[in-house]
């Protein structure tokens, strides 16, 4: 408005001053000018009014949208705390439901160690007193069977003792006799039985000392014996070849029974053991050995 009326004041004192001088069709300009003037007041006025209008509306949406956008973050704040409430309601329950499952987790566990510790430890001991009764059990056995074949090798010496003392006085009364007498002392006709005898317990008690064991009580004085025996027989002309650990040739006068060996190489026979000894009576043979070879296993 103030634009409006200087320019009015201008115009009005141009008009005075000069009105003399102004000419009609300057005036009609003027005039125009005015009217352009105000016209283009009036429609600043207008657009001014409208942008005030268009402010104020733009105020109004902001003010709505800033209330909106305050009820939302309230509306936001009050979910959030909801969910942050309903949340650690929700832990808090979980957490005591989880330790008290670990609890019952925990007790059942505890007593599943506790007994399988409890079962393991009556088994250990149960094992330990069972082997210890096995051990005191075997010890005994073991105990009973080495007295009783002690007692058995003792005796079995004794016997064989006395029986190589009567076995040697039966071939110092043959000694006795003339060489070429062909009759015993009962009259009857003399042989070599008795020789055969002797041998063949000679062998016999040869192999029972091989096995017993040498603190054997009475063994050394038995084995003297069967010295003595054996040195009786060949005073009186027999002999007994040594075929004992020999390699076997099949052309011996033996009878051999053959027993597999995985320890012996292949080609090898060996004779381990004499069951019958081979007797010659002033060289020639009046008894074949019976002997029992060992040979090669088969090879699978």
């Amino acid at each position: 408005m103030r634009p409006l009326f200087i320019v009015c004041f201008l115009v009005l004192d141009l008009l005075a001053s000069d009105s003399v001088s102004i000419q009609s069709n300057e005036m009609r300009n003027l005039q125009t000018m005015v009217r352009g003037l105000s016209a283009s007041a009036k429609k600043l006025q207008r657009d001014q009014f409208q942008l005030r209008q268009q402010l104020k509306a733009q105020g109004r949406r902001l003010d709505t949208l800033s209330r909106s956008t305050t009820e939302n973050r309230i509306r936001i704040g009050r979910t959030t705390d909801d969910v942050t409430s309903s949340l650690e309601k929700t832990g808090k329950t979980n957490e005591a439901r989880f330790a008290e499952l670990g609890g019952l987790v925990s007790k059942s566990r505890i007593q599943w160690i506790v007994g399988t510790l409890a079962v393991c430890a009556l088994s250990a001991v149960g094992f330990i007193l069972v082997r210890r009764r096995l051990s005191s059990s075997k010890r005994e056995i073991e105990q009973t069977i080495a007295a009783t074949r002690k007692s058995l090798e003792e005796e079995s010496v004794k016997l064989d003792s006395k029986l190589a003392e009567v076995l040697g006085s039966q071939l110092q009364l043959q000694k006795a006799l003339p060489q070429d007498s062909n009759r015993d002392v009962a009259g009857k006709p003399y042989g070599h039985t008795l020789a055969l005898r002797v041998a063949d317990e000679v062998v016999r008690m040869r192999r029972n000392i091989a096995l017993m064991d040498p603190n054997t009580r009475g063994i050394k004085q038995l084995s003297g014996s069967v010295t003595r025996l054996q040195d009786n027989l060949h005073s009186l002309g027999y002999e007994t070849p040594n075929m004992l650990n020999k390699k076997y040739d099949e052309g011996m006068k033996v009878a051999a029974n053959f027993v597999p060996d995985a320890s012996l190489r292949l080609g090898d026979q060996i004779i381990t053991r004499i069951i019958k000894p081979q007797v010659n009576y002033k060289g020639v043979m009046i008894q074949s050995a019976q002997v029992e070879v060992s040979i090669p296993a088969q090879q699978p």
